[in-house]
């Protein structure tokens, strides 16, 4: 379920071609591209999608599907116990996992659920938010280091760096990034 395709190891190598920069500008490209369609998401959104899919889901479906949005990209505990400091957005008091649940979902209406690696909207039913420094490395669990790929990318990467990443592609057999450059 989680092999990659030719083209997945093509677009994950240009991807990790790029300097930090470069995907730093991709990612603010992608929210810059939503917004001009959708606006800026507020709370009021934020609200209005969580009331439709509570509507359509039903209380019993949602209430799971909240659990696994509360828990996407596998944060530590200490980010969903007790109460938030300083929440953005209102009320002014509010659960940690609850803020995290919130952050989530804006953070997919943001980007429109798509992934930096392959350019392509990810459903979010297929996708995986993905801590772009993982958190074993050293990442911290917010927006600021979010992004949102297919499951099967995600789940090749786990807890590797970037050179990891690329050594675990190289180790299976397949092309290096100056490979694919010169069209070997």
């Amino acid at each position: 379920r989680y092999s990659l395709s030719k083209d997945d190891v093509k677009d994950y190598k240009g991807y990790l071609s790029l300097t930090p920069e470069e995907r730093t500008k991709k990612l603010n490209d992608i929210s810059t591209t939503q917004k001009q369609k959708i606006g800026k998401v507020t709370s009021a959104d934020i609200d209005t999608t969580t009331k439709i899919l509570k509507e359509t889901l039903g209380n019993k479906e949602f209430g799971k599907l909240k659990a696994s949005i509360k828990g996407k990209g596998g944060p530590p505990k200490e980010y969903l116990k007790g109460k938030a400091e300083n929440p953005n957005p209102p009320p002014a008091e509010i659960a940690k996992s609850e803020l995290r649940f919130r952050n989530v979902i804006k953070h997919y209406l943001e980007t429109g659920g798509v992934s930096p690696i392959t350019g392509k909207v990810v459903p979010f039913h297929d996708s995986q938010l993905d801590h772009i420094t993982s958190l074993d490395n050293g990442g911290k669990d917010g927006p600021e280091n979010w992004m949102w790929m297919e499951s099967r990318m995600n789940q090749f990467k786990g807890k590797l760096t970037d050179t990891e990443v690329e050594a675990k592609l190289i180790e299976q057999g397949l092309q290096t990034a100056n490979e694919l450059e010169v069209g070997m």
